[in-house]
């Protein structure tokens, strides 16, 4: 039991075969102060779960990585983690996935059209909503009616709950994901952690203790 629960600490390495039932689980990795349910983070590694709540503090950043999809919050953002799903209360974050993560942010919701690979942010300041989509298609739901953007391609709600879609979207304020050296060292850690830890390697490492 206990290496199962080492291995869904590292989801997005460990074999699926260990992973079975509704669990889910993510991994967070904090550059600067970032707090995980309004307590500061003890150390800049932890595992999240459905039902937390990350929030960066100014001039800080965190990348939440789960089976399939890499988050980038950008400082002072405020979000809450749920099963598919993460909800944006304030500030900004990036968004690639393979497994149609989805987001929400007051009135409006973002969804990937398809599997495949699709990037794209999702940015919430003074309550004004801004969908923008950076690879592949999303689908926007604005309240009133819904609208699918392209690559290049951004959306903003009305007072109406109507989609106000334009060209011209601005690129990512952290760059692409996938690009982020850090992120990338942070899921090599991560993957050597998890050789570790499940069956053949050693003693898992306690929980995070804000999950007893």
């Amino acid at each position: 039991m206990r290496r199962k629960i080492a291995c869904l600490l590292m989801i997005g390495f460990c074999p699926s075969s260990l992973l079975a039932g509704d669990f889910q689980a993510s991994m967070i990795y904090a550059r600067g102060t970032v707090w995980v349910n309004g307590h500061p983070m003890p150390a800049s590694t932890a595992a999240v779960f459905a039902g937390d709540s990350v929030e960066t503090k100014a001039e800080s950043s965190a990348n939440i990585n789960a089976s399939g999809s890499s988050i980038v919050l950008q400082p002072n953002s405020l979000v809450k983690l749920d099963t598919g799903w993460i909800i944006l209360q304030r500030g900004g974050m990036s968004v690639v996935t393979l497994s149609r993560m989805s987001v929400r942010a007051g009135e409006v919701s973002a969804i990937p059209s398809s599997d495949v690979e699709t990037e794209f942010e999702v940015s919430d300041i003074n309550g004004r909503v801004q969908i923008v989509a950076h690879r592949k298609e999303v689908n926007v739901g604005c309240g009133s009616e819904s609208a699918r953007i392209g690559e290049g391609q951004e959306i903003t709600r009305d007072e109406s709950g109507h989609c106000k879609k334009r060209a011209g979207a601005i690129a990512p304020v952290n760059g692409n994901p996938l690009e982020n050296r850090w992120l990338w060292g942070g899921l090599l850690t991560g993957g050597g952690l998890c050789a570790w830890l499940c069956p053949g390697g050693g003693p898992p490492p306690p929980i995070s203790p804000w999950h007893p």
